[in-house]
């Protein structure tokens, strides 16, 4: 599952700059988190 995940948050990040609402920072925390948690 963690794949996917990845996947979803990767994309996300990559688009931020388009929607200026979703808050970068905040979603590259999250990725890490994910990551911390799998390890």
């Amino acid at each position: 599952m963690f794949p996917i995940l990845n996947e979803i948050y990767h994309t996300k990040i990559q688009y931020a700059s388009n929607y200026p609402k979703v808050g970068l920072d905040n979603l590259i925390v999250k990725q890490k988190k994910i990551r911390k948690s799998i390890n």
